[in-house]
């Protein structure tokens, strides 16, 4: 049977496919099922797949922006298949 079983707030909407992996060690030298997820605003979480996550409510997270960088808007690619951001989920093709 399928259906939702948790669910985790993030800063942007999620338009890739989220990765499970069980029994990962973490640093704090737990072994957790660990659900990871990147965002349309370049941030990656990775969230306790069993629901015991920190207060923050995340194992941890990670911006892939640096200083004075933004994610791709919607806007900047002429584009509304995804909208209004865009970020790691976007591949340009040359």
């Amino acid at each position: 049977m399928f259906g939702k079983v948790l669910s985790f707030n993030v800063d942007a909407d999620i338009y890739t496919q989220p990765l499970y992996v069980s029994s990962y060690i973490m640093s704090d030298g737990k072994a957790h099922n660990v659900v990871l997820a990147a965002t349309a605003h370049n941030t990656v979480y990775a969230f306790d797949a069993d629901g015991n996550n920190p207060a923050s409510g995340y194992l941890w997270r990670k911006s892939l922006l640096g200083t004075g960088e933004t994610w791709v808007s919607s806007t900047d690619v002429a584009t509304d298949d995804i909208s209004p951001d865009i970020g790691v989920c976007w591949h340009a093709r040359h």
